[in-house]
């Protein structure tokens, strides 16, 4: 043993971490993922096994993920919300993701029911339509009606998620201008409580049955209560003007995205000239 050299400069070699750029962003990484961005530095395509593997974990995952948190969504106001903020987040999904799951499914479904009454209510409705806009033939008004409607159902949740909850989170921040929270819970605060809006109030507003559309705006309004409660820490008094503020601006909102959303429907039928321009009478 006494007489075995040690070649250092083959040890040296061999212990060297070899620097390899990250194939994402650039930069030089020595281990298996990149310390900047988390790329894998070496990836390798997956075999056809380890792809449905990898689809079906993150099927399970989705599916634990969507599990925890519908009821939760449903029956404990605020609860997401003040998880999230207190960064307890690998349980449930991501207030973005549930807030646009939610859009989609309630518009896609929208859309269904648009199509199965679409026939009754255009016939109806076109016949007015012909008798304010005399350019316009009856099919025609039944034409720009349908387009109408279903532009309408495709442009709402652009119109919820990018001008309202922002506009939304705005007038919370106005709300609590003293407190020191800051405009992202505000904003995340936002999506959970309109994800539940349109689960509870979509329904209603769809439906023809009176108490229906009542006893969901009531139950809106008392989710809302609470939540703000939880969210906040709002209690008493402060909480009923809060709330009244709060149940102010999400109804100006409301009317304020229903007329957008109209507008730009209109308007998309104009760009694309549904009907010829010169029925428009303009």
């Amino acid at each position: 043993v006494g007489d075995t050299k040690v070649d250092h400069a083959a040890v040296e070699a061999v212990t060297e971490v070899v620097a390899r750029p990250c194939p994402d962003c650039g930069n030089l990484a020595t281990g298996v993922y990149c310390e900047v961005c988390g790329e894998e530095i070496e990836p390798n395509l997956p075999t056809l096994k380890q792809y449905f593997k990898e689809l079906f974990n993150e099927f399970l995952s989705f599916d634990s993920k969507l599990i925890r948190t519908i009821p939760a969504l449903l029956f404990k106001p605020g609860f997401l919300t003040t998880e999230y903020v207190a960064g307890r987040r690998k349980r449930y999904l991501l207030p973005s993701r549930i807030y646009i799951l939610v859009a989609v499914v309630v518009f896609f479904s929208m859309n269904a029911y648009i199509h199965l009454k679409l026939e009754r209510v255009i016939a109806g409705s076109a016949t007015i339509f012909h008798f304010h806009f005399k350019h316009l033939t009856i099919a025609q008004s039944a034409t720009l009606l349908e387009a109408i409607a279903r532009l309408s159902t495709s442009i709402a949740p652009y119109v919820l998620l990018l001008e309202c909850s922002p506009l939304f989170a705005l007038a919370l921040k106005l709300i609590y201008r003293k407190s020191k929270i800051v405009f992202a819970e505000h904003l995340i605060f936002t999506f959970h409580l309109f994800a539940f809006a349109l689960l509870i109030l979509t329904p209603a507003l769809l439906s023809r049955i009176r108490f229906m559309k009542t006893g969901a705006y009531v139950v809106f309004a008392i989710y809302a209560g609470f939540a703000v409660h939880r969210t906040y820490r709002t209690t008493g008094w402060r909480l009923s003007g809060k709330l009244f503020g709060i149940l102010i601006a999400f109804i100006g909102l409301a009317i304020q995205a229903a007329v957008l959303t109209f507008v730009l429907a209109v308007w998309a039928c104009w760009i694309f000239e549904v009907v010829p321009h010169g029925a428009w009478g303009i």
